[in-house]
């Protein structure tokens, strides 16, 4: 008996749990989608799955026991044992990226190699798992062509770059990119269309009703067969054969749909998956150049309209970098300096338009609004002395503003010459005070006529008080009484001349003397409407009487001259042709008619005629005394004993 020494049916069973587990493990490696194969160390195969036999089209009994070199051409088969080689020399896992031709096409691999060790950790055998990434390795190709395609496509022809790129990355017979019109949003504008590898003329289609349409504003689709019968086709690709068709829509930033990138194809179209992803790329180059151009253009018609703004301003624009050169001028600008735009452009501003005694203050508030400092004259409307080439300097309006650029700060100036408005200004200030002046002047000469009438009043009292001394020192008893009285008279003469400056003043009147007027006086009057003023008067003091009937308001005539004196009671000898008694009573009456007296009262033409009455023959003298005693009366009758007794006095 052979005790601890395997029994037969122990064996047995041993073997057919290792054919089973062999079994099992071939099952599973036949039903993989990847090959897998094992080579010793001379490089002989000793176990391939079926994924294996189906790429080399042969079956294991034909690949066990040989090389590469028996089943690859001998490049390929030298780069595979040379992977081998490594794997048993490093005696860890390793991965390759093995190409080749396998059933009948162009294939890439990915295997993962790692070495069998034997008891003594000794490596005896590699085993390999190749996983098949021709797919991939595809995509990885055609993403990264498309990334170079579209980074190197620029330019005016960059939408026709793209299409090329694109139909020959997807090895399409068609490929183009439109855009939605602005102006008419259901036409589609051709950027781009490239069939065959050769650029075609660009032209506007209806969206409606085509593929297109059930593209744009909603998402990629793709028709990979029968084009033809799902949407009425064009002519040209009727003539081409289009049988497949694939679109990715543009889309702005916003999202907002801006186009279509297409292509059209003779076969039908695989791999949906792969071709959106490469469409994708594509799809946001274009749409990115799509919103550059727009922006483009709508920042051009901007400028263009900025531009001609600016040229058609009245006022004078002026922009200034950090610098303090000039980096725009426009023509009121130029007209107004005498400069032109390009001698301005670039150069100082303070150099340019700014007197000198100001240069130092402006560079001076420039460097510290730029050191964070404030900005006094910013936002605000100025008044500031300017300067235009010949050096002559000008009042001018300026307000500046600031706006920051991507090359710094940028102070624009809007200014205008205010020369006209300033002499204009300064001509209204003169109106202004010459009217104010002349108002002055009216008011004063109002006032001025008011008081030289009630001196003219008072004159003409004591004027008669003085004719009435006079007649009591006619009998020559005190002739120094006489002398007084004469410059008394005299006084009131100067008094009188005066009065009649002020008078003149008041009136606006000048250029005439008082002597002058006198005369003009003398010739208007009437000769018999000469007061009398008695015998004595008459030879001797002729020149007082005349002046004595010359205090009368400017523009009188000498046969007023007397009123003042007589408190214009006009009742002389020469006035002796009264109405009749039956006319006066048909007036009203004679106690209720009055004529004027000095000093705005009216005397009744009953008191006329009793101071004709008891003075007829008196003279002149007597006749004025007694309407003056009269005047007395009536003063201390209004105003009380103590006022009569002040004027006697």
């Amino acid at each position: 008996m052979n005790d601890g020494a395997p029994t037969p049916v122990q064996i047995d069973e041993r073997e057919r749990a290792l054919r089973e587990s062999e079994l099992r493990l071939q099952q599973v490696l036949d039903n993989t989608s990847a090959a897998v194969f094992a080579k010793d160390r001379a490089g002989r195969y000793l176990f391939v799955n079926h994924e294996f036999e189906r790429l080399t089209g042969r079956n294991a009994d034909a690949l066990l026991g040989h090389n590469d070199r028996d089943i690859f051409p001998p490049e390929m088969a030298a780069a595979l044992r040379r992977n081998d080689m490594l794997v048993l020399l490093e005696a860890r896992a390793m991965e390759f990226e093995e190409s080749g031709v396998f059933a009948g096409e162009h294939r890439t691999f990915l295997s993962a190699k790692f070495p069998l060790l034997d008891i003594d950790q000794v490596p005896y055998a590699v085993c390999g798992i190749a996983t098949d990434i021709t797919r991939r390795k595809q995509v990885e190709t055609a993403l990264t062509s498309s990334a170079l395609a579209v980074s190197g496509a620029y330019g005016r022809d960059l939408f026709v770059e793209l299409s090329r790129y694109l139909s020959a990355i997807l090895d399409v017979d068609v490929a183009f990119i439109a855009q939605i019109r602005e102006d008419e949003p259901t036409m589609m504008r051709i950027l781009a269309f490239v069939a065959d590898d050769k650029p075609r003329e660009n032209y506007d289609y209806p969206i409606a009703n085509t593929a297109c349409d059930t593209v744009v504003g909603h998402g990629f689709r793709m028709y990979p067969a029968g084009l033809g019968s799902l949407f009425p086709l064009d002519d040209d690709f009727i003539e081409m054969g289009a049988e497949s068709y694939a679109g990715y829509p543009l889309s702005d930033a916003q999202g907002r749909p801006l186009g279509i990138i297409s292509i059209v194809s003779r076969r039908p179209l695989e791999q949906p998956e792969f071709i959106e992803s490469v469409m994708k790329i594509f799809a946001v180059r274009a749409a990115a150049e799509i919103e550059r151009q727009r922006a483009e253009d709508v920042a051009q018609r901007n400028a263009e309209h900025l531009r001609a703004t600016v040229n058609a301003a009245l006022d004078c624009i002026i922009a200034m970098d950090e610098r303090g050169m000039i980096v725009k001028f426009n023509p009121a600008a130029e007209a107004c300096f005498g400069i032109r735009e390009k001698d301005a452009l670039g150069r100082s501003l303070a150099d340019t338009i700014i007197p000198e005694r100001f240069r130092e203050r402006h560079q001076f508030g420039l460097k510290l609004y730029l050191e964070g400092g404030p900005g006094p004259v910013l936002k605000k409307r100025l008044e500031v002395t300017a300067m235009r080439a010949n050096g002559a300097e000008f009042p001018a309006e300026l307000a500046v503003g600031v706006d920051d650029s991507p090359s710094g700060k940028v102070f624009i100036g809007y200014l205008r010459d205010i020369t006209e408005r300033t002499e204009a200004e300064q001509r209204r200030r003169r109106l202004e005070a010459q009217l104010l002046q002349a108002k002055k002047m009216e008011a004063l000469g109002h006032l001025t006529g008011g008081i030289a009438h009630d001196f003219n009043n008072l004159l003409a009292s004591i004027m008669g008080y003085v004719a009435l001394a006079h007649e009591r020192s006619d009998n020559g008893e005190d002739a120094r009484l006489s002398g007084y009285l004469d410059q008394a008279l005299q006084s009131c003469e100067r008094a009188r001349d005066l009065i009649q400056q002020m008078l003149m003043f008041s009136r606006g009147q000048n250029g005439t003397g008082a002597g002058d007027r006198r005369r003009q006086l003398h010739r208007a009057e009437p000769r018999g409407a000469q007061p009398d003023l008695g015998p004595r008067h008459r030879g001797r003091t002729g020149r007082a009487g005349e002046r004595v009937r010359g205090s009368v308001r400017p523009g009188a005539t000498r046969a007023g001259a007397a009123e003042p004196l007589c408190e214009r009671v006009r009742c002389d000898a020469g006035r002796r042709s009264a109405p009749t008694r039956a006319s006066r009573r048909a007036r009203g009456g004679d106690a209720m008619r009055r004529v004027p007296a000095a000093g705005g009262r009216r005397v009744r033409r009953t008191e006329c005629r009793r101071h004709r009455a008891g003075h007829r023959g008196r003279g002149a003298g007597a006749h004025v005394r007694s309407v003056l005693l009269d005047e007395t009366t009536r003063k201390r009758r209004r105003h009380g004993p103590g006022d009569g007794a002040r004027h006697r006095a």
